[in-house]
């Protein structure tokens, strides 16, 4: 019980410290500076920030990068690396979790997924509060997350300062100086995935595992030049194939699928990745990767453990390139290994950061030297998108804004007037799909173009007895506009099949009018089948016209014909009376007998024979 008090007191003494700072920032300059946040040391837990409110079982909410973290500023220079920024932490135990969330500035309640997931969120308990950039108000905002499990819920609140109060950045020399960063990784760069440190010799991450990814600069960086050192002191399996490297023009995650819950896990949308790479099967590669994952080029290489190499990538626009290339530090400088100045992608963003990949890596990243060549036309601070139309219709924009923090992704929806027809987009955009994302990392316009949709006739014909209901019913159709074909038959007759603009027997029929359509629907009389009996013989019957399936309503003419020596006696079944030859009208199927006697005559002249006969034998 005293443990129980003494924690308790603990928390509470802590929330009581929150508040107050809380309040402090509330009434300090909304634009501060980050003051020294949370740094993780792989071999020192006791610098993670422990739950503040919380059941005495309920799971411990620790964060990796500290209680006040701040977005879009750092160093004195406008640093907003990508459209998103990401609260990364862990729970423990992980085991027993049963709801994860966070607000924002007391907003909607939204859930959070914990790890393992095989991706982004690598450890058990693992978590990565995704938010976007453009979400943030100016000046403080408070996150506040919450965890549960069956013995109760704690909670743990982030300040997070959203900053524009940087320089612009402009063309020249840059280095990124980890050993001027006072030990704390966020000072120089913004993680986006995975717990990193600073070492000797540079940075790294503290955790090997799937993708830790360090954002670097900003989106406003548009052609330039990246030198880094990258020792490697140990990789991952070969069935991971891991990796270590660069992607150049970052401009953020997106959903790989569509309905895809934060974290998202597609990266595609770059510049290039120019990394190392060790395949499952030989032989280990320097790799030139695209937007859309396009290859731009590979070229065998071996890189030895604990050995520095420089690693160098360039982008550029005019002419369009992107280059590659790698060597032991102390040699040389080589000419570049994989260059690609054609073909490129044209999906890629025009701009983007810098952002360091050590995939199931353990490495060190020293001084990131940057030569910056140009920028985009915003300076980096807010770029504008402007939307036009041609034709008949209107463009709608979530969000919607007079101008947008470069990067930004905004949604265009196409909506065309009525009795018209979204044709494509053009200029920022291109394509048909509609809603169209587009990133905002420059003053871009878009134009979406519309067009009257074409009207069509449908023309429908009846051969036989029937006809046809047609759904919806309308003297002209809109392009593409479907409608539904029911060939109803007449009494006593079936459906046969269409002709004409459509063939086939399927009823009801689908129709596209994607241009004027004929249409023809055949019905033919039901068939009915005709069955002459001679149950004794003595002769046979004519049938005219010949046959034994006769189309309903069809006249038969039945003559009976006796054998020589047989005489016909009548009709029977459908058929009565002693009328030959006998007319019938097929309305159903039917079965006729036909009757036939040995001739009168005949029987006569052999009964007194067969009487006298009989008196003899007596």
């Amino acid at each position: 019980m005293r443990t129980l008090e003494k924690r308790f007191v603990v928390r509470m003494m802590a929330l009581v410290i929150l508040i107050s700072s809380v309040m402090a920032i509330a009434g300090a300059d909304r634009l501060v500076a980050q003051t020294q946040p949370f740094e993780l040391r792989a071999d020192d837990p006791s610098n993670n920030d422990p739950t503040l409110i919380g059941a005495a079982d309920a799971p411990e909410i620790n964060l990796w990068y500290g209680q006040t973290q701040t977005f879009g500023t750092r160093n004195g220079k406008r640093n907003n690396p990508q459209t998103w920024v990401n609260i990364l932490g862990n729970i423990s135990p992980a085991t027993g979790i049963t709801s994860l969330s966070y607000t924002l500035n007391g907003g909607p309640s939204r859930s959070l997924a914990w790890g393992p997931d095989g991706e982004r969120l690598y450890g058990a308990g693992d978590f990565n509060a995704q938010i976007a950039y453009n979400d943030l108000d100016a000046g403080n905002n408070a996150v506040l997350i919450t965890a549960a499990n069956s013995s109760g819920s704690s909670q743990q609140m982030v300040t997070v300062i959203k900053s524009e109060s940087g320089a612009i950045w402009t063309p020249g020399a840059y280095v990124f100086d980890w050993g001027t960063a006072g030990g704390v990784v966020t000072n120089l760069a913004q993680p986006v995935d995975g717990p990193w440190k600073i070492i000797p010799g540079g940075v790294g991450p503290s955790v090997v595992g799937y993708d830790r990814l360090l954002a670097i600069g900003d989106l406003s960086w548009r052609d330039y030049t990246i030198t880094v050192p990258v020792t490697v002191k140990s990789m991952g399996p070969a069935g991971k194939a891991p990796g270590v490297g660069m992607i150049v023009r970052w401009n953020g995650h997106e959903p790989s699928v569509s309905g895809e819950e934060p974290p998202y896990t597609g990266w595609h949308n770059i510049g290039a990745l120019a990394w190392y790479r060790i395949r499952p099967t030989p032989p280990t590669q320097l790799e030139l990767v695209g937007a859309r994952n396009w290859d731009y080029g590979k070229v065998n290489f071996n890189l030895d453990l604990n050995v520095t190499y420089m690693f160098k990538v360039e982008v550029k626009s005019s002419p369009a390139a992107y280059r590659f290339k790698v060597w032991r530090s102390g040699e040389s400088e080589p000419p570049w290994m994989i260059e690609k100045t054609s073909g490129i992608n044209s999906t890629e963003p025009k701009s983007g950061s810098l952002l360091l990949l050590a995939h199931y890596v353990d490495a060190v990243f020293g001084n990131v030297q940057v030569q910056l060549h140009s920028t985009t036309t915003s300076g980096g601070n807010s770029c504008t998108l402007t939307v036009t139309t041609a034709g008949e219709g209107s463009v709608t924009l979530s969000p919607n804004q007079a101008s947008y923090p470069c990067g930004t992704l905004v949604t265009l929806q196409a909506i065309p007037a009525p009795g018209h027809r979204f044709i494509a987009w053009s200029n920022g955009a291109t394509g048909t799909t509609n809603p169209v994302t587009v990133n905002v990392n420059q003053n871009t316009s878009v134009l979406a173009t519309f067009e009257p949709i074409p009207m069509r006739t449908l023309a429908i014909d009846v051969d036989g007895a029937g006809q046809v209901t047609i759904s919806p019913l309308k003297d002209t159709y809109q392009d593409g506009e479907v409608v539904t074909l029911t060939a109803v038959p007449g009494d006593h007759s079936h459906f046969a099949g269409w002709s004409g603009d459509v063939t086939g027997t399927t009823n009801p029929l689908t129709v596209v009018m994607n241009s004027n359509k004929q249409i023809t629907a055949g019905f033919e009389p039901d068939l009915h089948t005709l069955t002459i009996n001679i149950p004794e013989g003595g002769g046979l019957v004519i049938i005219d016209p010949p046959g034994s399936q006769f189309s309903h309503g069809t006249q038969v003419r039945l003559t009976a014909e006796p054998d020589r020596d047989f005489a016909f006696q009548g009709w029977g079944g459908a058929a009565t009376g002693k009328q030959n030859p006998y007319w019938l009208t097929i309305d159903d199927d039917t079965a006729i007998y036909a009757f036939f006697n040995p001739h009168p005559g005949i029987y006569y002249q052999f009964l007194p024979g067969v009487m006298n006969a009989s008196v003899g034998s007596d």
